[in-house]
């Protein structure tokens, strides 16, 4: 069923699972969540312009306005409406993408929707924004949306029905049927936020440095006044400034004299803000990452589960820690995502870790340390995914609330304690799995740790408890010398000559440089490293190399790099096709530091397509060379090598056969993970391998996989005792 069957059809309310005729594409990206219909939109960018574009982006709205659980229909005219009611107000949306990419929709294309409107109210949708004041002045039926709303509910920021009501009633009210996302969402102008001022002149109840850790360079700095909405994250603007995340929106503050002054009056604001090299500032608000820049507002990302936090990576590139680990079979939703410029661009990562992550810190390359209760980690995106128990490190903080990286080896963690008054600053050396206290505090929580470059650390706290009969927040400031924030030049890998934190006495070592720790000679890291899940980074090769029955392959150029690649497809895009190469790319991602498992360097978030290194061939097409016993021993080896932690973690692979060992680099290795069974209890869809329907390939499927494909496990052999 395709988006054409939808035409001038009312789709029934709540009927989430209608969403599967919406073409193939977004047919693939349903059970993924708010997620995938981002990397569809993305995707669609990245189109050239045409009628069948402009119509899946029609097909995309009504998903959104069915999640919302609002009735919906596209009509395919010209030009293309999406119609549905909204508390019993009918409503037709006009969707332009125009053929122009910096082209803007005009008048003849307000006047074609309100033609077919009869009555209705009128919203116009258009990618690239409008021409004039398109809609007429006054009219309060009409409503203006460009690309920067339609982002805005794909990622979160708002959902559909209020964005509709808030447009509708400043449309109405000012005459003027255009408002930006900002002038929509922001709130009143009613004055500058609480500020902050010297101790002497408001004395904390307590003296908050702690006494007993000497030589700690710490010093309070700053106290809030009454006023203060919850902070919950800092990050320095530069030398003198922070920016810090209120629930009434991001406060700018200067460190010297405590003024502050509203960067965006934005409500819902939570944990770490982010700047940008180019200034602009990235924020968590709602399940949405913002961009605010000059008083303008745009969602970037979005889709995610759980408490988010943001991340910088190489060359300041955003990232966001998301959702919890696993607790059972199947539970876990932890993710790191590389967010990109703008709603699209976000690739994922799934992390298998058994454990509460409280937040995250990119150690250089695809590195990144996991702050977590009871045991943290460090998880290499560009090896395996996967968290073993063998690269625990210990947390000697219960609830690790935020940190600073300064070193590719050493993170400094700040948390509260569990009675309630007490902060405390630890080291953790990552190489040696070794912590030590550096400091710590009289407070009743921690709500920001940063680094400026020349070195300063500030730490925000809170002392509520002293302020009588209230549990307003009361913040504070210290600032810690010494602190310096891990830095990398553009392109390389981070030094690992920075100063270690807090150097007092002679317990405290410097990390060893990264130019002592051995590189990488994999050809492909390279393409590893640019990973954006972007289609447009690779020239494919007119004809595949090989074909299959659900995909096909191709040589590929990546184009930042120039390195060939394989280039995976599928052929067509089926949800059940989808759901395998996802398994495919998640097999891959959580066994990929195994040698002997084919691993995947590039990926779409639709999971229609990915990418792996080039094979010099296959067990099937070099099979002369495998008489040889030394050569077939060396692929058998390399079998049992691939698929001994697969089993450990409870996947079977249910389809090895010679077409399916590839030989790369001189090395066995084993792809085509898709028919893979996860393990017990993460199973996504039951039906998709039913009993009693034949499984694998013929001629190299287990008997028993035509029997009951679901329920096979590795085989087990138990050794005979001699009688």
């Amino acid at each position: 069923m395709t988006a054409r069957l939808l035409v001038a059809q009312w789709v029934p309310r709540g009927g989430v699972a209608a969403v599967l005729a919406l073409g193939a594409r977004v047919e693939s990206a349903v059970g993924d969540g708010p997620g995938a219909l981002i990397a569809v939109y993305g995707a669609l960018r990245e189109e050239s312009p045409s009628p069948e574009r402009t119509r899946q982006l029609a097909d995309l709205i009504v998903t959104l306005l069915l999640e919302a659980g609002i009735e919906a229909a596209v009509r395919v005219q010209e030009p293309l409406l999406v119609v549905f009611r909204q508390d019993g107000r009918p409503f037709v949306m006009g969707v332009a993408w125009p053929g122009d990419a910096d082209g803007p929709a005009g008048e003849e294309f307000a006047e074609a929707v309100r033609r077919s409107a009869a009555g209705a109210s009128v919203v116009l949708v258009s990618v690239t924004g409008f021409a004039g004041q398109v809609g007429g002045a006054g009219s309060g039926a009409a409503v203006l949306w460009d690309r920067t709303h339609l982002e805005a509910v794909m990622c979160g920021l708002i959902n559909l029905p209020d964005l509709l009501e808030a447009s509708s009633s400043a449309a109405f009210f000012s005459g003027t049927p255009y408002h930006t996302l900002a002038g929509l969402l922001t709130g009143p102008d009613d004055g500058p936020p609480a500020r902050m001022t010297t101790p002497d002149q408001l004395p904390p109840p307590w003296p908050v440095l702690d006494t007993g850790y000497d030589g700690i360079p710490a010093q309070l700095v700053l106290a809030g006044e009454d006023g203060w909405d919850k902070p919950s994250g800092i990050a320095a603007l530069d030398a003198g400034r922070l920016v810090v995340a209120t629930a009434g929106g991001l406060v700018e503050l200067d460190t010297a004299w405590g003024m502050t002054s509203w960067l965006m009056r934005l409500p819902g604001c939570v944990n770490e803000p982010l700047v940008l090299p180019d200034g602009s500032v990235l924020a968590v608000c709602n399940s949405a990452v913002v961009r605010v820049t000059g008083g303008e507002l745009a969602a970037v990302a979005g889709g995610f589960d759980g408490n988010v936090h943001l991340l910088a990576g190489t060359d300041g590139e955003p990232w966001a820690l998301s959702g919890y680990g696993a607790s059972s079979p199947g539970d876990g939703t932890l993710a790191l995502t590389r967010l990109g410029t703008r709603a699209g661009d976000q690739h994922r990562y799934d992390v298998y870790f058994a454990a509460q992550v409280h937040t995250a810190g990119w150690l250089g390359g695809l590195r990144f340390f996991l702050a977590a209760a009871g045991h943290s980690a460090v998880v290499d995106l560009g090896g395996s995914t996967r968290v073993t128990r063998a690269s625990w490190i210990e947390s000697p903080q219960g609830y690790e609330q935020h940190l600073v990286v300064t070193s590719p080896h050493s993170v400094v963690t700040a948390a509260g304690g569990p009675t309630g008054l007490g902060v405390t600053l630890f080291r953790t050396d990552v190489s040696t799995k070794a912590s030590e206290q550096l400091a710590s505090f009289v407070l009743n929580g921690v709500d920001g740790l940063c680094a400026v470059p020349d070195g300063t650390g500030y730490l925000l706290g809170d002392m509520h408890a002293g302020r009588r009969n209230s549990l307003d927040p009361w913040p504070v400031l210290l600032r810690l010398p010494g602190l310096r924030p891990l830095a990398a030049a553009p392109g390389t890998t981070p030094p690992g000559t920075v100063a270690a934190s807090f150097p007092v006495g002679t317990r405290r070592t410097a990390a060893p440089p990264v130019s002592e720790v051995p590189a990488s000679a994999d050809p492909y890291d390279p393409v590893r490293m640019a990973a954006h899940g972007r289609r447009g980074d690779y020239a494919l090769d007119r004809a595949p190399v090989d074909r299959g029955g659900q995909a096909e392959v191709f040589r590929a150029r990546h184009k930042p790099s120039g390195i060939m690649v394989a280039f995976k497809r599928l052929r067509p895009v089926t949800s059940d096709a989808a759901a395998r190469m996802r398994r495919e790319i998640e097999a891959a991602q959580m066994f990929g530091s195994n040698p002997h498992v084919l691993p995947v360097l590039d990926h779409s978030d639709r999971h229609d397509w990915f990418v792996m290194p080039l094979a010099d061939g296959t067990a099937e097409t070099m099979r002369p060379a495998l008489t040889e016993v030394a050569e077939l021993r060396e692929l058998v080896t390399a079998i049992c090598q691939a698929l001994r932690p697969a089993h450990e973690a409870g996947w079977v692979h249910r389809d090895l056969k010679p077409a399916n060992l590839l030989r790369i680099a001189g090395m066995w290795t084993v792809a085509d993970w898709g028919l893979t069974r996860r393990p017990r209890g993460q199973t996504t869809s039951p039906d998709r391998t039913r009993t009693g329907v034949a499984f694998g390939t013929d001629g190299w499927a287990a008997p028993e996989l035509s029997s009951d494909a679901a329920g096979r496990s590795p085989a087990r052999y138990r050794r005979r005792t001699p009688r």
